[in-house]
């Protein structure tokens, strides 16, 4: 099949060091190479791919936002782009939103991965008031005309309160991560985890007082991006030769932190629709313990795979009885539901189900 995957020009494909839907598109998008499929991805041109790469521009536009009018500009015209040539396909497969404007002038089958939190705001200012709901007519039957992914079955509850307005054909497919590039051991380090944004929600600093308090190494690593207010009040008074912030990791490096620690903390205080770092840590044997927020429960079997917890108290319990997970248990878990391949045999369903009709 001829697909089009297309991202906003935000990050490249994969990412440097940073985790992400830039990764589970890298990933996706090759495996469907190396099945056959004739995959053109649209980028930015520094972008890693066995797809046929087109790119407006040389560069990402991250680092280069004048309050963000490049990341939501850029993206525009490169949506627009594949609306343009949307024709030389069989399907279009889009990781931004940006895709729902240009739908008037798609007439290939479209889907869209919900990659981000829900927001209910339109509907609630809008869609809910019969005085506002006729202006959007035109808008909601384009909309309706998107195959919705979402990325979790909790995400996906989250969006049923739209499917009376637009909702209307969707399915839940997982994001899956290649087995074969994270490496299992059974026999960890002494130290605790922590990876991915530092800011509360993510709950970097739950991650430190749990290990102050328990007196055990902890590793942070991540991006602090414009949270320098809060790593300088909630985490840098508790670093020490124990607690210890490396900054941002590459895929190499976080791949030996994962698999050396004793568990991965997730203390999560948002509903995120999936959470790759679960998966990671487990595909290497690692056990996580997380809230028990968003797509959490899904993907950590509670006390097979690790702990759902809903205190920070229960995270300490939690802890002290990390060693009665099998590792194996936990790398088995992910190659079961949660790999390269399942996912894109979820999605080639997909797309012959959408090119067929």
């Amino acid at each position: 099949m001829k697909i089009a995957h297309l991202v906003s020009l935000q990050e490249n494909v994969p990412p440097k060091s940073k985790n992400g839907l830039e990764f589970v598109v890298a990933w996706l998008v090759d495996e469907l190479v190396a099945r056959g499929h004739d995959v053109t991805l649209l980028a930015p041109a520094e972008s890693k791919t066995k797809a046929k790469l087109i790119s407006i521009k040389k560069n990402n536009t991250l680092e280069k936002n004048v309050n963000n009018w490049g990341s939501h500009n850029f993206s525009l015209w490169n949506t627009s782009l594949v609306a343009s040539i949307n024709t030389k396909f069989d399907i279009i497969h889009s990781h931004t939103e940006t895709i729902t404007s240009y739908m008037p002038f798609i007439s290939k089958p479209t889907i869209l991965t919900v990659h981000g939190q829900y927001n209910d705001s339109f509907r609630e200012k809008y869609l809910s008031k019969k005085k506002y709901l006729k202006y959007f007519d035109f808008a909601l039957a384009q909309y309706k005309k998107i195959n919705y992914v979402t990325i979790s079955k909790k995400q996906e509850q989250n969006f049923l309160k739209c499917q009376k307005y637009y909702f209307k054909k969707h399915t839940t497919i997982y994001n899956g991560i290649p087995m074969e590039k994270f490496g299992f051991n059974d026999q960890p380090h002494n130290y605790l985890f922590f990876i991915g944004y530092i800011n509360k929600d993510k709950g970097a600093d739950v991650a430190v007082r749990m290990a102050k308090k328990l007196k055990m190494k902890l590793i942070l690593a991540g991006e602090i991006s414009s949270q320098e207010k809060f790593f300088n009040t909630a985490i840098k008074p508790y670093l020490n030769k124990d607690i210890k912030y490396i900054g941002p990791v590459n895929f190499k490096e976080k791949n030996i932190l994962y698999k050396n620690a004793l568990a991965t903390l997730a203390p999560i205080s948002w509903e995120e629709p999936f959470g790759l770092t679960l998966a990671e840590s487990q595909a290497c044997g690692t056990p996580v313990i997380a809230f028990n927020r968003g797509a959490a429960p899904e993907i950590i079997q509670n006390g097979k795979t690790g702990f759902l917890v809903n205190t920070e108290n229960e995270m300490i319990k939690s802890i002290k009885k990390i060693n009665t997970i099998n590792r194996l248990d936990c790398r088995q878990r992910v190659e079961e539901k949660f790999s390269v391949k399942r996912m894109v045999d979820d999605y080639e369903k997909l797309y012959k189900k959408l090119a067929n009709k």
